[in-house]
């Protein structure tokens, strides 16, 4: 789960409602990509907001943060296991990692993987700035991806 995606949830699920009739193509693609997670269950993505619904005594919002908090840590776990305990640092970063919280839960979670470090902000347009920038300097080659028709993939509804 994230504040506006649905993460992982069941394949079944997903195509009972993709074939229910009560979705068009571009509801379920929202649903899962914009209008899922944090969204879908307390009404908001903002984890300040959803901290303040904790902290006010709402049982469901407190179900749902402590959820997430849960994947998360499963996550991380399951990657650790993929490298084979060899991790150096569990970082912590995103707009999540402003959630004091949040962060310490997870820490007390994954602590005994390797050093936790945290880098709250989201730093999306660095990145994509960055990426371009390499690009136009000539130090990695811009790459086009292509659907089934050979043409550009992009998402359609």
């Amino acid at each position: 789960m994230a504040p506006n995606r649905s993460g992982d949830v069941p394949a079944t699920a997903i195509i009972d409602l993709c074939f229910s009739g009560d979705y068009t193509k571009k509801e379920m693609y929202e649903l899962v990509s914009k209008k899922g997670g944090l969204i879908s269950h307390v009404g908001t993505d903002s984890l300040k907001t959803v901290g303040k619904m904790v902290d006010e005594g709402d049982e469901y919002a407190t179900l749902v943060y402590h959820a997430l908090i849960h994947q998360i840590g499963k996550y991380i776990g399951a990657y650790a296991t993929v490298l084979s305990g060899d991790v150096d640092r569990v970082i912590l970063t995103g707009g999540l990692a402003n959630d004091k919280r949040l962060v310490t839960k997870i820490s007390d979670m994954v602590k005994y993987i390797a050093p936790i470090e945290v880098f709250p902000g989201e730093f999306e347009l660095e990145a994509l700035a960055a990426g371009a920038l390499s690009v136009l300097s000539g130090q990695s080659t811009a790459k086009t991806y292509l659907g089934k028709d050979g043409m550009p993939s992009r998402i359609k509804f």
